[in-house]
């Protein structure tokens, strides 16, 4: 069963001024060993036992993680149902990639420099992805910020309706988005961002409860998508170690399906009709 858990950027006015956070403590654990993807943005529910088994730990069995909101490493979300975020993302990471570990990185909206932090240490952790929501406040400099400070991973980034930047084309950022299934294509939202290079149709679950709710018909946030893109890219990582994130990205946008002929082209590079479906067993 997936993990139900919202993935992205908690909106929070002044963490000085909130309430402190009961948070629960990180279950116990070893590093699981695999491919390392650092998430960045709202935490995750660490007390389910198939994300605790999971997480990225150093030797004494600390989680690689930070909370730049509470400035702990307890990077904890509960899980509740939160519209427009994704609440089954890192449950996808684990799901669709089954040799990998995750490094969470919990940090407030729309606070650049807080993401630039959390970017470093994802980087001081060598992650191999990196995964993150594009917030209203993201920018084409801030994504060129970011590409620079991992040049040699892979950076994922979910592009939404409220994403203003322009086309960035960084050799390794892929920013991708969800999109409707329609008859033999896709169609994305007119008020995406140029700058969209992946598109993915948009996932629909069932037999699922968020909070003790049921989940049915509903689908995948963009987050959830850049879930999915990551899940492929540490299954490719599995089957050649060696690559880089700018080698990564060449092979992802090399399974795009191009739009059908006559249809306006939906993003830079085309269609991933199912992520799943490929580098599969890995």
């Amino acid at each position: 069963m997936r993990a139900a858990l919202a993935f992205t950027v908690l909106a929070i006015a002044s963490a000085a001024l909130a309430e402190p956070v009961k948070k629960p403590p990180v279950p116990p654990g070893v590093d699981p060993g695999g491919v390392l993807i650092a998430i960045i943005g709202e935490g995750v529910d660490y007390t389910k036992t198939e994300i605790a088994a999971r997480l990225a730990r150093d030797g004494e069995g600390e989680i690689i993680g930070w909370d730049f909101i509470d400035n702990d490493r307890r990077p904890y979300a509960d899980g509740s149902w939160v519209p427009n975020n994704g609440p089954l993302a890192a449950g996808l990471f684990l799901e669709q990639s089954s040799k990998s570990k995750l490094a969470v990185f919990r940090t407030p909206v729309d606070d650049p420099a807080s993401l630039v932090r959390a970017i470093a240490m994802a980087g001081q952790t060598r992650a191999a992805i990196v995964v993150m929501a594009a917030a209203d406040t993201t920018t084409s400099s801030l994504l060129a910020t970011i590409s620079g400070k991992l040049k040699d991973q892979l950076i994922v980034v979910a592009a939404s309706a409220s994403s203003n930047f322009e086309a960035s084309a960084l050799a390794n950022m892929l920013i991708v988005a969800p999109c409707m299934p329609a008859k033999e294509t896709c169609v994305r939202s007119q008020k995406l961002s140029d700058a969209v290079e992946i598109l993915a149709p948009f996932e629909f679950y069932s037999s699922e409860h968020v909070s003790g709710v049921p989940v049915n018909n509903l689908t995948a946030w963009p987050i959830d998508t850049a879930a999915r893109i990551a899940a492929l890219a540490a299954r490719m990582l599995a089957v050649e170690p060696g690559l880089t994130g700018a080698e990564l990205k060449s092979r992802i946008v090399a399974l795009a399906k191009p739009s059908s002929e006559g249809e306006p082209k939906p993003s830079h590079y085309g269609i991933i009709e199912d992520p799943a479906a490929h580098f599969t067993g890995k």
